[in-house]
């Protein structure tokens, strides 16, 4: 969790944190966020957003 949060991050750039199995960012990058984790081989059923 702690790699993809960080390389998420850094992909991204902002800032933000993971604890308790989710990661946390700072600013609305939601549609990013999803793309990211598609392209890392999550299906889209197990990437929840809010």
């Amino acid at each position: 969790m702690e790699s993809i949060a960080h390389e998420l991050k850094k992909t991204i750039g902002t800032g933000g944190t993971a604890k308790n199995g989710m990661i946390v960012l700072q600013g609305d990058h939601r549609s990013k966020v999803t793309e990211f984790l598609l392209t890392k081989g999550y299906s889209r059923e197990s990437i929840e957003v809010i």
